[in-house]
């Protein structure tokens, strides 16, 4: 998805800090939700890492759901920003009217936001607003169960939580820096 490009770690923070502010800008704070409707790519990144910086939860989605599907989880996890792409615009579309807390549509790409959404750019340039720092105890992420047996639920992780994991993960991964992940 990133066409051989290679982003620095200090590039990404700069991403990440105007993402989170420009977050901000629009009243996305601790306690708010934002979902990602996008595939692997560096603006998911981008988004999920500012999300958090700008101390909201984010809601990571797949791409295939189904208009029900998305909207279950948006109306759930009361999400009341969506980052998403045009591919996904008719998703979007469908089940916007029936989520009047989601307030913030934001366009990745070059199709262009249209006269209610927000470009994902435009949205990083603006003047950022203060963040306001996370806790360990903070929800970080709402991950959506497969809903095998009924309608998905959302697993809540704190700081706390993803950084537990990490910790589990290199103890049980043999890594060095040589290693590369996606």
């Amino acid at each position: 998805c990133c066409g051989g490009n290679t982003t620095t770690y200090g590039e990404l923070l700069a991403a990440t800090e105007a993402f989170a502010g420009g977050l901000a800008s629009l009243g996305i704070a601790k306690g708010a939700r934002v979902a990602i409707v996008l595939p692997n790519c560096v603006p998911f990144v981008i988004s999920y890492f500012g999300a958090g910086r700008a101390g909201a939860s984010v809601v990571p989605m797949n791409v295939l759901y189904r208009p029900d599907e998305a909207l279950h989880i948006l109306e759930d996890s009361q999400a009341q920003a969506i980052i998403t792409a045009e591919p996904f615009r008719p998703l979007v579309e469908a089940i916007r009217p029936r989520l009047p807390g989601l307030k913030h549509v934001v366009m990745v790409g070059d199709g262009g936001a249209q006269a209610d959404e927000l470009g994902f750019r435009a949205l990083c340039a603006r003047k950022p607003a203060p963040c306001e720092p996370s806790t360990d105890e903070d929800e970080a992420v709402i991950l959506y169960t497969s809903g095998t047996t009924g309608r998905p639920n959302g697993a809540v992780l704190t700081h706390r939580n993803l950084i537990a994991n990490a910790i589990s993960c290199t103890g049980a991964l043999p890594v060095s820096a040589e290693d590369c992940f996606l």
